[in-house]
């Protein structure tokens, strides 16, 4: 994973520029098109306001009434070009975000050739490269990307609070956005950490390139490793802040129930989250009446 700018064939970067430059955000109460250092990319490296979530219950519904919610796919991803049964597993995977932040994606492209990098999101755009093959690491992609439009399209600070040391190239963060609770945890600026910062204070190894990754790669590692999250946690002050802000800030005091993770931490943190075996289970799944 790298930071857009850098990556990329001339056609995406070409695209993905065009995206950034000509995109206008249409969430209520975000103005501001995607920048270009707003822009960040899932792992093409297999080596290398206070906020609350939904939590749908599960439910028995009837075959009639399971064709309907099929049927009523966020907006963001039926327009898209992705295969339907991706239309399905995205539209799945986005309604376990934080609530107020399900409607942040405005701008979504999945691309049936293969692209340098696997994925790439913003404020409120996501591209990601629909020939991977496993539906498993797809949908960690998503969440993982997910994590970059909720850290940089929904979750935003005021002008009137003033600018913060961190900054997104020449747009600054406001010392009121609520990531930088986050932030600050490791974090000196945007790409320099803390004197005291250790490999063990990421999730990953990829988390450690910047706040942004740091984040998002969080965000996954929350989603669909919780336990062994919450395991580290116990024995790592700045993990356990970590943990604490997803579950309190974006989650409502909760964790989600809806992944199992696999792996097991032996020591070493692993290079990318989305690459970690985990078993799907989310509460919204519906028992379909015969």
């Amino acid at each position: 994973m790298k930071r857009f700018f850098l990556l990329g064939t001339g056609i995406l970067l070409s695209f993905a520029v065009t995206l950034i430059n000509t995109q206008a955000q249409s969430v209520a109460g975000f103005s501001t098109a995607a920048s270009t250092s707003g822009m960040f990319s899932a792992s093409s490296l297999a080596t290398p306001r206070q906020v609350v979530a939904v939590h749908p219950r599960r439910r028995v519904i009837t075959k009639e009434a399971a064709k309907d919610s099929i049927v009523n796919i966020a907006p963001a991803i039926a327009r898209s070009d992705a295969t339907q049964a991706h239309k399905l597993l995205f539209n799945e995977a986005l309604h376990v975000l934080p609530g107020q932040c399900q409607n942040t994606l405005q701008n979504f492209y999945v691309k049936y050739e293969k692209q340098e990098s696997r994925g790439l999101a913003g404020k409120s755009v996501m591209i990601l490269d629909g020939t991977v093959e496993k539906d498993d690491e797809l949908r960690a992609l998503f969440i993982h990307e997910s994590g970059h439009n909720i850290d940089l399209g929904c979750l935003t600070g005021t002008k009137e609070s003033g600018k913060s040391a961190f900054s997104d190239s020449d747009e600054p963060i406001y010392n009121d956005d609520p990531s930088l609770q986050y932030y600050t945890i490791s974090w000196l600026t945007s790409g320099v950490q803390k004197s005291n910062a250790r490999p063990e204070d990421f999730v990953s190894g990829y988390a450690s390139y910047d706040i942004w990754e740091d984040f998002s790669e969080g965000f996954a590692y929350f989603v669909l490793q919780n336990e062994a999250f919450a395991a580290r946690a116990e024995t790592n002050a700045a993990l356990a802040k970590k943990y604490a802000f997803f579950r309190d800030v974006l989650f409502n005091g909760e964790a989600p129930q809806v992944a199992t993770g696999l792996s097991q931490y032996k020591g070493k943190a692993p290079w990318d989250v989305t690459k970690l075996a985990y078993t799907w289970h989310p509460e919204m799944h519906v028992a379909i009446q015969e």
